[in-house]
């Protein structure tokens, strides 16, 4: 091999290491939690040492997928918890609605304390989008209207909501489930509600329910190119593939199944609501 020949080797190898760590800095790592039921009687520390591990983790979001309070908090309880995600200097913190915040608290407040400003909305990151409902017994035609333009992009896309989609506890929950998988880049769904863990795949989506923050079990979740895995802490852990169907953010394919134990967002036109965008929570722009 002449010296041009090796200099035009060496460029593209150059090239191809770059494309190569290029491909795989698309991973998100959140936080998850589900039904911590949290009153001023409970053992706050259980959510301190959770904040201060997924600092530690270098993750990017705290994500509550309901019922964070209990049916006999009081609006400060849940404010305690949001201004706790709030404090850290890295998190940002994301929540759907469960049915002990809309009873107790109501819909209103709850967008109030978050900073949520839909019950509806999604974020963009560098893996793909994030989806999160209220599914309080069911979705709303304009809810449904909104998901279906929500997932009509390449993106790849999981989903957070309290209900579980399957299982009966949604009354429209099989509609829901056609609009996931009608462009086929939904990948996961995480719920809470029913205090265990469980994984069920469906049609190319895994459904997942964890076991509750009030029993101290959270998981830490990694969105990555080929596959997702989550780590749980007292929750259970797995590793399961995306379908090579899936494309990511920047059209790349990905990988095939193994199991194994912002940026801009765009919120729901909500009724009689104008629809808003860039919203971006607890002072922290993704841009």
């Amino acid at each position: 091999m002449n010296k041009i020949n090796k200099i035009i080797v060496g460029i593209l190898t150059i090239f191809l290491f770059i494309g190569t760590v290029s491909a795989t800095n698309n991973e998100v790592t959140f936080g998850w939690i589900t039904d911590f039921h949290y009153t001023k009687s409970s053992d706050f520390n259980t959510f301190n040492n959770f904040i201060s591990k997924l600092e530690s983790s270098n993750a990017n979001y705290v994500i509550g997928t309901g019922d964070l309070i209990d049916s006999n908090s009081i609006e400060s309880d849940l404010t305690e918890i949001v201004n706790k995600c709030k404090s850290s200097e890295v998190l940002k913190c994301y929540y759907t609605l469960g049915n002990q915040e809309i009873e107790t608290i109501g819909i209103e407040k709850w967008l109030s304390i978050t900073g949520m400003d839909s019950e509806n909305y999604y974020i963009d990151t560098d893996w793909g989008r994030l989806i999160f409902l209220n599914t309080q017994f069911s979705l709303s035609s304009e809810g449904l209207e909104w998901l279906k333009s929500t997932v009509d992009t390449k993106n790849r896309i999981v989903v957070f909501n309290h209900f579980p989609l399957n299982g009966g506890y949604i009354s429209n929950d099989d509609e829901i489930r056609r609009i996931l998988e009608s462009k086929g880049n939904v990948v996961a769904v995480f719920s809470g509600h029913i205090h265990t863990n469980s994984n069920i795949k469906t049609n190319n989506i895994m459904y997942l329910t964890q076991s509750t923050m009030e029993n101290g079990d959270y998981s830490i979740v990694k969105l990555r190119d080929s596959d997702i895995q989550i780590i749980g802490d007292g929750a259970a852990s797995i590793t399961f593939s995306i379908p090579n169907t899936v494309d990511g953010n920047d059209d790349k394919n990905i990988g095939e199944e193994k199991d194994d134990k912002e940026h801009k967002e765009h919120k729901e036109h909500k009724e009689h609501k104008e629809h808003k965008e860039d919203r971006h929570d607890g002072g922290h722009d993704d841009d």
